[in-house]
């Protein structure tokens, strides 16, 4: 079928159908403003989910969330932690270079991890030489030896250096918890 046997098929449609059709028709309704406002509002919100679920990165900060805990259960001000763009992540994850590092002279071993104090400023300024910091050794350090070389997770390292790369630091407490311990030769 063309369209000329389409439309020469009109033809024979009696006029009085017409006439009905065109009375039955309803009025077109305008459209509330609400429901365009609504509608709109609805849009926006769903274009702004996508976007916080496709980029994660952007979304800002919530300053108001609640403190996080540290591993051994002392909390941590959300504010006192690493700077997000630090690229700090968690535990085992990242590279050795792009994680905060200090050298410690451990002191005594803990429960937890051990005290050290602070030997050698490597690339981070917030500690003082002298300074004396608990260390809480999160699940999945790594160890090493001086070479770089696995080490074993129970090794006892007091009276010796160790550099430590650290994820998370609390300033009122001076406890930080790490996750890379590699043994390091005393400073000069």
């Amino acid at each position: 079928m063309t369209g000329n046997d389409l439309f020469d098929g009109m033809s024979y449609v009696d006029e009085r159908f017409v006439d009905e059709a065109e009375k039955a028709a309803l009025p077109k309704r305008m459209i509330s403003p609400w429901i365009k406002a609504v509608s709109m509002a609805a849009c926006l919100c769903l274009v702004l989910f996508s976007l916080h679920t496709l980029f994660p990165e952007l979304a800002p900060e919530d300053p108001g969330s609640v403190a996080d805990t540290a591993p051994n259960g002392s909390l941590t001000d959300p504010q006192e932690q690493l700077p997000q763009d630090s690229n700090i992540g968690p535990p085992g994850e990242l590279p050795t270079g792009e994680v905060p590092s200090v050298i410690l002279r451990v002191d005594e071993m803990t429960d937890t991890g051990f005290v050290g104090t602070v030997a050698k400023l490597t690339d981070t300024d917030i500690f003082k030489t002298g300074m004396e910091l608990s260390v809480v050794v999160a699940d999945g350090t790594r160890h090493e030896t001086a070479d770089g070389n696995p080490a074993d997770s129970r090794t006892d390292y007091s009276g010796r250096y160790v550099m430590v790369q650290f994820v998370e630091y609390n300033r009122e407490t001076g406890t930080m918890v790490v996750n890379l311990i590699a043994e390091a030769d005393p400073p000069n």
